[in-house]
């Protein structure tokens, strides 16, 4: 029961994150080198991790294995590579409350 709440705590979390806006010196390039970064990333980052299957038993009570958190890890760790991979085009953060490049 305790994992279910961390779960269901981490969903509600993860859903307030906010947007990201980026700058860079090369802005009309932006969509294409955010597409690159984001097949790149994905392929890098491998196939989404899939947490045991549900099952019956001998005696047909059906169970649900613990959660697995893997795929939050996996998430993660795609957001890092994409942000990388930006970073390295030369594009950059900026503040979301500003949404303007300088």
């Amino acid at each position: 029961m305790k994992k279910l709440l961390l779960l269901v705590v981490l969903i509600l979390v993860g859903g307030c994150s906010t947007t990201t806006y980026w700058c860079g010196k090369q802005m009309k390039n932006f969509n294409q080198d955010e597409a690159a970064c984001s097949f790149s990333a994905r392929a890098a980052a491998g196939p989404i991790p899939s947490g045991p299957p549900a099952y019956y038993d001998s005696k047909g009570n059906y169970y649900t294995p613990e959660p697995d958190f893997s795929h939050v890890f996996w998430q993660r760790h795609l957001n890092s590579l994409y942000e990388s991979c930006l970073y390295s085009k030369g594009y950059y953060k900026v503040d979301s409350s500003t949404k303007k490049c300088p």
